[in-house]
């Protein structure tokens, strides 16, 4: 019993007022014509795809900055070895998402 002034436990929504009841089918029906399923759309993405992505970010942003001023500079040690550490950054993370997509 709920006193006036108190709180109640009844949810409120756009639908209606629901106790412990639940909602009605019609009531269901109503919420998924306007929200729909809750679930997440599946995106497949290629395995280019996920390699190509690992050159994008602040990290992978900074070593392309670093080489190609290492190679403006004429400075071809220093290029190839921020080169490769781009190469073994991007390897890691696309070995570490195989990993985690394999996983799933």
């Amino acid at each position: 019993i709920v006193m006036e002034g108190e709180q109640s436990d009844i949810q409120r929504t756009s639908i209606g007022d629901h106790g412990r009841v639940g909602l009605t089918n019609d009531e269901v029906d109503k919420i998924l014509e306007e929200v729909g399923f809750n679930e997440l759309k599946y995106v497949e993405i290629s395995t280019l795809q996920l390699f190509s992505l690992q050159f994008y970010g602040t990290m992978p942003f900074i070593l392309e900055a670093a080489f190609i001023l290492a190679l403006g500079i004429q400075s071809y040690i220093d290029f190839a070895i921020i080169f490769a550490m781009l190469l073994c950054n991007a390897y890691l993370g696309f070995h570490e998402e195989i990993k985690a997509k394999d996983s799933l």
